[in-house]
């Protein structure tokens, strides 16, 4: 089944605006991921490599510029008259009012409605939200044309619905179907879902109808879920989003396999939910001032299906730029998520510190939604998968800039599963922590770039008592250092047995040092064969396993580092006929890739350290030129005359 993938530009959305020496074309585009990806030589389970085909909107990121299908509302026409001066005005009414008239104006057949922004700067300070519903898109001229500020109002936590206290400037909601506890909405089913499966079973006929919803959950499980304390425990358990594809009496079938192993003894059951769909924000810069304090969002999606943010620039988020939470198929793609209130210098009115912030979050059992070809800089953590999202892709993004070069996208516990962390270039380090508890199975990370001058490829245990995760995997990465960096005490920074269960670890390499810690009967590392060896401090001669480059450090000797005899810098020789698939969820180079740069561009099989290519969100960043393969018509800018509903 093909599907349209990396759609900066979905259909084929395209701006440029470049120096006068170079240009740039972000499209819309489709590609076919694949059920089954070819893993070639790979030696990792196929059981181990979850289905990631289905990621982002279902369908691709629509072409919003089609005026056929997305008519256009300018929300500073009268009745509306939203202010483009940033006149500390209420912006806010008159852009509400005109998403308001669009979503009334759905319903004649038309895929949606715009609700555009001209040039200028919209500005509000309240204590309300600006919603967008079902079928809208808010669309400005451009980022960095169009400037929507929200400001100090203190916003209260709404809307209420089971996300844990979650506030936002503009959000991109539903709820569940009577809008009350979940809970009391559930239907139990009677047997307990297995993950590959497809089928739901209930003592009786649940009511649903094809086309619904659900959110199928447990009650919280402690062998999976093993630290309490975090003030949204109660909100905290497995959960996938699904839908129904057909219904048989008792027995409903999803349209897609379920992804966890569900349990009887901890009452899986399904909450219907009316989900915001077909909603998006596009072309304009979305802000909070300085020296904002306000601990909130610009963006979320709750109960959100098949929406997105696209071309958006986010500037000083506040306890995340955006948050995804109880969603699935929501795509974040060809933005730019840049400073959050606390790792900002503080001379810019920041607080310059550590203080567990992300750009994104992605939590709450949001399911199979991709973030793909963004640009992060001067944020501490690019994004945190917690609180049991599954089936997500991070991909293809590029971060610099990070405070202290602390994280890039990491699983932070409460069982995070199945998410691909891929393709990646990557100042912080990568890897996962158990601060809030492990990490769930199968999360993999593939191909991806971590050379920042300190860290690279880690697991980091934050509490004793427990592992990291389960099967996790790291294939194909290229990194400075692997659970080593300054700072870490041995053997705690590469002791993956007492870290993690069934890790996985084949074909990476790394420029400076690993830890090779003593594995046991869960640890695979694939081992490299004669061509890289080291003497360890017991004159004992060791092949190179799972991750290759120029010093290993052992467990048996914490001072000193063994070296190979390989520099690490550049694949070696004895890679030159092992087959690596070039993705794990795409089968296909994607249009919108640059012909500049070789497919793949980043990978242990084709980094050299030296000559490094820049993939397109770093060459958008740069003002590099990208010049893209178009198979559909380009996507124009939103005209200046756009047509208007009467």
């Amino acid at each position: 089944m093909n599907k349209t993938f990396y759609h900066t530009l979905k259909s084929c959305k395209a701006f440029s605006v470049m120096p006068a020496t170079a240009f740039i074309i972000l499209v819309i585009f489709s590609v076919q991921p694949a059920y089954a990806i070819d893993l070639g030589d790979l030696q990792i389970p196929t059981n181990r490599v979850p289905d990631w085909s289905k990621v982002g909107v279902d369908g691709g990121i629509p072409d919003t510029s089609n005026t056929a299908n997305w008519p256009v509302i300018n929300a500073t026409d009268a009745p509306y008259g939203a202010n483009p001066a940033c006149n500390n005005g209420d912006d806010r009414t008159a852009i509400q009012s005109a998403l308001n008239a669009a979503k009334a104006a759905y319903g004649d057949g038309r895929v949606g409605t715009v609700v555009y922004l001209p040039a200028g700067c919209y500005d509000w300070d309240s204590s309300d939200i600006l919603s967008i519903p079902s079928n809208v898109v808010l669309k400005g001229a451009g980022a960095g044309k169009t400037i929507v500020e929200a400001k100090d109002g203190s916003l209260p936590l709404w809307p209420d619905n089971d996300i844990c206290g979650t506030q936002g400037s503009i959000w991109i909601y539903g709820d569940t179907a009577r809008g009350g506890t979940p809970d009391a909405e559930a239907i139990g089913l009677s047997v307990a879902p297995l993950r590959g499966t497809r089928t739901l079973t209930y003592s009786s006929s649940p009511g649903y109808s094809v086309g619904d919803y659900l959110e199928l959950r447990e009650s919280r499980d402690p062998a999976l879920f093993t630290r309490s304390g975090h003030s949204c425990d109660a909100d905290i358990f497995l959960r996938q989003m699904v839908r129904v594809s057909a219904i048989n009496g008792s027995t409903i079938t999803l349209d897609r396999p379920i992804r966890h192993d569900f349990k009887g003894s901890y009452n899986p059951r399904t909450v219907k939910i009316n989900p915001a769909i077909n909603a998006g924000v596009e072309n304009l810069t979305l802000r909070h001032p300085n020296d904002a304090t306000l601990r909130r969002s610009l963006l979320v999606f709750s109960y959100a299906v098949n929406s997105w943010a696209r071309n958006v620039d986010f500037y000083w988020g506040s306890n995340g730029h955006v948050t995804i939470a109880n969603s699935r198929d929501i795509e974040l793609f060809g933005n730019k998520f840049e400073k959050d209130e606390w790792s900002a210098p503080v001379s810019e009115g920041g607080q310059g510190s550590i203080n567990n912030s992300a750009a994104v979050f992605v939590n709450f059992g949001t399911t199979d939604s991709l973030i793909a070809n963004n640009i992060f800089s001067f944020v501490e953590v690019t994004a945190k998968f917690e609180s049991a999202p599954i089936g997500n892709v991070y991909a293809y993004n590029y971060s610099h800039n990070l405070l202290n070069e602390y994280r890039d996208a990491f699983p932070h516990g409460n069982y995070p599963s199945e998410n691909l962390f891929e393709g990646n270039y990557a100042i912080g380090r990568m890897g996962a922590d158990d601060y809030w508890g492990p990490q769930g199975p199968n999360n993999i990370w593939f191909r991806n770039r971590a050379l920042g001058s300190l860290r690279g490829l880690t697991t980091h245990s934050m509490n004793s008592t427990q592992a990291i995760g389960d099967s996790l995997s790291f294939i194909g990465n290229v990194a400075t250092n692997v659970f080593q960096y300054p700072g870490c005490n041995y053997p705690d920074c590469g002791d993956i047995d007492d870290d993690t269960t069934n890790f996985w670890a084949e074909k990476n390499r790394y420029t400076n040092v690993f830890v090779d810690s003593s594995k046991g009967p869960t640890t695979t590392y694939i081992s490299e064969g004669s061509w890289c060896t080291y003497t360890d401090n017991a004159s004992r001669s060791r092949n190179c396993e799972g991750f290759v480059g120029p010093y290993v450090n052992t467990e048996e000797n914490t001072a000193g580092h063994f070296p190979t005899g390989y520099d690490g810098k550049r694949p070696p020789s004895a890679w030159s006929s092992f087959n690596m698939p070039a993705s794990l969820f795409l089968t296909a180079r994607p249009d919108w890739w640059c012909e500049e740069l070789p497919w793949p561009a980043i990978g242990a099989d084709v980094d050299d350290t030296d000559n490094l290519s820049k993939i397109p969100a770093q060459r958008r960043d740069e003002g590099l030129a990208c010049t893209v393969t178009v198979t559909q018509s380009l996507t124009k800018p939103p005209p200046s005359s756009p047509i208007l509903l009467n």
